[in-house]
């Protein structure tokens, strides 16, 4: 949980840091190898949600305070299943409650995360897939996404490496 928190905290400097959003040079209006692979990532992040888990799965529940009307507790809620965790933000502010995607955490060892990413992989393997990050820190590196098709903050998509191996990619969309 506490690469899940990071990474939800860095979505208050996405305004901060420049993007990964470049370019080809040759052609100024076509994203560059980097920013497809990006995007595709960011879709099998999307599809994962989609797909949930099995009604019978495992599920925990935080509860927390909402931020733009604090008296108001919301409730985040993570289901584990089959080498995933996808945390659901179900905003009590709203009448009935509106369920937000909130984030997915993708860690089964050897699984494939894109054509060109798997679990497991190196550090450079995945700088040479996806280029260079919007950030690298000590909790892992981290690409910054704007959603073509919703405009607003950034998507993130934080890989976590242990000893220079990919263990746990980790999408996350900010819930505003």
């Amino acid at each position: 949980m506490g690469f899940l928190r990071a990474s939800m905290i860095l979505i208050g400097v996405i305004p901060l840091i420049a993007c990964n959003q470049k370019t080809s040079s040759n052609h100024p209006n076509t994203l560059s190898q980097e920013q497809v692979r990006l995007q595709e990532t960011l879709k099998v992040g999307q599809d994962l949600q989609s797909q949930g888990c099995p009604a019978n799965s495992k599920k925990t529940k935080k509860y927390v305070k909402n931020i733009h009307e604090p008296a108001i507790t919301d409730v985040l809620v993570s289901t584990h299943c089959d080498g995933k965790v996808i945390a659901e933000y179900h905003a009590n502010t709203f009448k009935p409650t509106k369920i937000l995607p909130s984030d997915v955490r993708f860690f089964s060892a050897g699984r494939k995360v894109t054509d060109s990413v798997s679990i497991g992989d190196s550090r450079d393997a995945l700088l040479k897939a996806l280029g260079k990050p919007s950030i690298e820190d000590g909790r892992g590196i981290h690409y910054f996404i704007m959603d073509q098709e919703n405009p607003g903050p950034d998507n993130t998509i934080s890989f976590k490496t242990v000893n220079g191996k990919l263990t746990e990619v980790v999408w996350v969309w900010p819930v505003y």
